[in-house]
């Protein structure tokens, strides 16, 4: 191949000061463009919040009577409180309902999931993982399995009776208070996703610092080509600051009630 033509005289010429601040003139849209980009992109981030905010919200009123219908059920129920008073019917419930929610939309979604993996359902919906390193692991999906089993039926029912009194520390409704009018569902949700998705977002950036990543977040990342349950494959640490966290502040600080938690759980999965 033949070399490029030299340039000319005129091509290689140093620009006049007067070029120069027409290019400055020129470069301000430029700025005033990027701003307005990142102007945009919050905007259709809370756009988004909101709308999920709006589902969570249809789904907490549609489902409200599911879940008083299950509080007067459960308090027919005999409990031991004599031998343990800490075995209230609040607490248990808040427990109780916090684990089948969550064990429900986890299992189930991750189920559904492989099950179109391994059936070959809806395949053309699905991206394709071209590069080998993509392919399912056998050995992180056993691990992944064995960590959510022993962590979602011993760690997270403990978690949850450590949690419960915290709602009471901020003054969240109690159980069996009427549920809130909509709009202030709305706007407690809206809140709930929003500091979420900021304090995840700063969380996971502070995780992939090299002294983070070598030796915490790693574990997250031995999935290359993920699934669903790859989502809480983590290391102890980083499920603190990065998931718990951000997760439990909002409810708290916004006192959710607690079908409002049942949506927020439904609408996190």
């Amino acid at each position: 191949m033949s070399p490029p033509p030299p340039l000319s005289a005129r091509q290689t010429r140093i620009p006049s000061s007067a070029a120069r601040r027409s290019a400055g003139a020129d470069a301000e849209p430029s700025a005033r463009s990027t701003l307005g980009g990142a102007l945009g992109i919050v905007g259709r981030g809370l756009f988004r919040d909101a709308r999920g905010a709006g589902l969570a919200t249809l789904y907490c009123v549609a489902t409200a009577s599911l879940y008083f219908g299950a509080i007067g059920w459960w308090r027919t129920q005999p409990l031991p409180t004599d031998s343990w008073p800490w075995l209230t019917h609040d607490a248990t419930f808040f427990c109780l309902l916090t684990v089948v929610v969550h064990e429900c939309l986890y299992w189930g979604i991750g189920g559904a999931q492989m099950a179109c993996d391994r059936y070959g359902w809806l395949r053309r919906y699905k991206l394709s993982r071209k590069h080998k390193g993509q392919q399912l692991d056998a050995d992180v999906l056993r691990d992944t399995v064995q960590k959510a089993l022993g962590g979602h039926f011993v760690l997270q029912p403990i978690a949850a009776v450590l949690v419960w009194p915290l709602f009471g520390v901020f003054q969240c409704p109690a159980w069996d208070d009427p549920l809130p009018p909509a709009s202030k569902i709305f706007l407690q949700l809206f809140f709930a996703i929003s500091l979420n998705e900021c304090l995840f977002y700063w969380s996971h950036r502070w995780l992939h610092t090299k002294l983070l990543f070598n030796n915490v977040h790693y574990q997250h990342h031995r999935w290359q080509g993920t699934i669903a349950w790859a989502g809480e494959y983590a290391h102890p640490i980083e499920m603190v600051v990065s998931n718990y966290v951000p997760f439990m502040l909002g409810p708290l600080v916004g006192r959710f009630h607690m079908q409002v938690w049942c949506a927020w759980i439904t609408w996190r999965m």
